[in-house]
């Protein structure tokens, strides 16, 4: 474990960050659409980057997601796309969008944990240089959050997240302070 990196509570972005975020008519284009579909999806990063073109469907506004922690289908899961998100997704195909090519594209193929670690710094600096000091991870708390305030039921809130039903860690972690 490195010692020099510093650990990023993983707590909810409030609201009041969000909206101002997703309001923000960003030059960091890629920042920006990864933050969108962070806080209307609550994938995790990994998920996000690592996403082809091949599985992204605009006609019907929905992504296949293959790489995400814990995720066994082989066959990934389908989800739909918030119309913003669908929006964001459409503007960036006119610019690139080879099916077997990464939406996220880094220029090369390169291996998942590259991809990862590549985006995890520049999400980081992104969100610190628009004043919010917690990391990409806390849209995911934010979902839930937002989700339990709504009033939707845990095993909807688990489902949408891809939780177990059986696992305890949305207890533990994600609800904070909403009843589960």
């Amino acid at each position: 474990v490195n010692s020099n990196v510093k650990a990023v509570p993983k707590k909810p972005i409030s609201t009041k960050d969000i909206q101002r975020l997703l309001k923000l008519d960003s030059a960091q284009r890629d920042e920006s659409d990864l933050f969108h579909l962070g806080a209307y999806s609550g994938l995790r990063l990994i998920a996000l980057t690592n996403l082809k073109w091949s599985n992204v469907d605009l006609e019907n506004g929905t992504i296949r997601v293959l790489t995400d922690k814990g995720l066994r289908d082989a066959d990934g899961v389908q989800l739909p796309l918030h119309p913003n998100n669908t929006q964001r997704l459409s503007q960036r195909a006119k610019i690139k969008c080879d099916s077997g090519s990464y939406v996220f594209d880094l220029g090369g193929d390169r291996e998942v944990g590259l991809r990862s670690s590549f985006w995890s710094r520049r999400m980081s600096k992104f969100l610190k240089a628009n004043a919010v000091e917690l990391g990409f991870h806390s849209l995911r708390h934010s979902v839930v959050t937002r989700l339990a305030e709504l009033g939707v039921q845990e095993q909807h809130r688990k489902a949408i997240v891809r939780h177990s039903l059986g696992s305890d860690v949305h207890n533990r972690v994600y609800h904070h302070g909403y009843p589960v």
